[in-house]
């Protein structure tokens, strides 16, 4: 309601309100309008990575060791839909899980 009064108008469709301090019942919080879903996703993962004291335009988080850690240590997708982007798991959790499953065969 409040993202609406301040644009004068009814959010566009698909639109995400991003509360900055990430508490929706704050109602003095600074507000981001996300044109999608993905946008307002990334805007969360960004403040993950500030939080643990990282640089999010060098340092992604491991969603399995948690670790903050340098982009070379993570692998890039090749082709695809999301051709160019960051695998969410580190190079040495993806390793592992490789190990693991050759282990299980």
């Amino acid at each position: 309601v409040r993202a609406e009064r301040a644009l004068g108008h009814s959010l566009p469709r698909g639109a995400h309100v991003h509360h900055v301090d990430e508490d929706p019942l704050n109602v003095s919080a600074r507000l981001v309008i996300c044109e999608n879903l993905a946008y307002h996703k990334l805007l969360h993962y960004r403040a993950s990575i500030l939080k643990a004291g990282g640089d999010p335009n060098t340092e992604r988080l491991c969603i399995r060791c948690r670790r903050l850690q340098c982009h070379e240590n993570f692998y890039r997708r090749k082709s695809g839909r999301g051709a160019g982007t960051y695998l969410s798991q580190c190079k040495a959790c993806v390793g592992e899980l490789v190990r693991k499953a050759r282990h299980d065969w």
